[in-house]
């Protein structure tokens, strides 16, 4: 049996450590190298490439190369849910904004749009590798 101050001092101690770890393990799930498929806003041409994602503090660093382009963006993961503000490397293009559901702990598909944009494109995530 445990006694009263073991139960008052372990109890709370054990409830943080598991939600600590159950934090880091959910937080750093996302991470990882993705081939994405996808169509732009008012194209009828389908992309493919690749996107990495990194966990970078509270936020990702999510960095999609496709052809002989890329783009870079900062996202913010809220529940099932991954916010990408991006732009392109070479600063030429318009910044966006993607939103991607996150399916057990993996990026599968979403939605984007360029700043100004009236309609959005779709892509969807396949997990490539882990980092």
């Amino acid at each position: 049996m445990v006694s009263g101050w073991k139960r008052r001092v372990l109890g709370p101690v054990s409830l943080g450590v598991a939600l600590i770890v159950g934090t880091a393990a959910h937080a750093q799930s996302i991470e990882g190298v993705y081939r994405i498929e996808g169509q732009g806003p008012e194209s009828e041409q389908a992309y493919k490439g690749e996107a990495q994602v990194k966990k970078t503090g509270d936020t990702y660093t999510v960095v999609w190369r496709i052809g002989e382009s890329g783009h870079v963006g900062t996202g913010i993961l809220t529940a099932d849910v991954l916010s990408i503000f991006f732009q392109p490397l070479d600063r030429r293009g318009a910044p966006g904004v993607a939103s991607f559901r996150v399916i057990e702990g993996k990026i599968s598909n979403g939605t984007w749009t360029v700043l100004g944009g009236k309609v959005v494109g779709v892509e969807r995530w396949v997990v490539d590798r882990g980092l």
